[in-house]
């Protein structure tokens, strides 16, 4: 009995050991968590690239029947944009900043669930955008083009868009002008 007790408290040990090393090295690691955001990105943008691919060989053409196109232009826009930033992130963000060319700051895994939910946050603004032109041109469906635009541009720039959405909420707030 008094063996099976040691070996469980070596066991409860051994575990909070590898809970410790498991936070201290992987989750706190900048190294890792850097390349967890790029990896991270990177899979969302092939499979993004690859829901382009399938819907334009109209393999989705069942599954989003009843969606309009620009809608799921905007959206799949508004990700690529907002995978764009994140990536930029990466890229412009060194674990070691002095051995940046240009001297950026350094990698912090502080803002790793940002870049988590980048290609979610993304593709919600571009919905966004496209109610909000829907809304501003109510006699039909906006045409992609400026949608796509702007769904990428606003994904990559998420200050931007809430600014936008404040603007959009301030003036309907304000109601008709006399």
């Amino acid at each position: 009995m008094d063996l099976e007790l040691r070996q469980g408290d070596a066991l409860v040990h051994e575990t909070r050991l590898s809970k410790e090393y498991v936070r201290a090295v992987v989750l706190e690691s900048p190294t890792i968590g850097r390349r967890v955001a790029f990896w991270y990105a990177l899979i969302w943008l092939v499979v993004l690239l690859a829901l382009a691919y399938c819907w334009a060989r109209g393999y989705l053409n069942s599954a989003l029947a009843g969606i309009p196109l620009p809608a799921i232009a905007s959206a799949w826009a508004g990700a690529v944009g907002a995978i764009t930033i994140s990536l930029r992130g990466v890229y412009e963000h060194w674990v070691d900043a002095s051995k940046h060319p240009r001297g950026k700051s350094e990698w912090t895994n502080a803002l790793l669930l940002w870049h988590i939910g980048r290609p979610v946050t993304g593709a919600v603004i571009g919905v966004v955008v496209f109610a909000v032109f829907q809304a501003a041109y109510p006699s039909g469906t906006p045409s992609a083009a400026p949608l796509v635009v702007g769904s990428f541009v606003l994904g990559l720039q998420e200050r931007q868009f809430f600014e936008w959405v404040k603007q959009i909420g301030a003036a309907l707030l304000a109601g008709p002008v006399k």
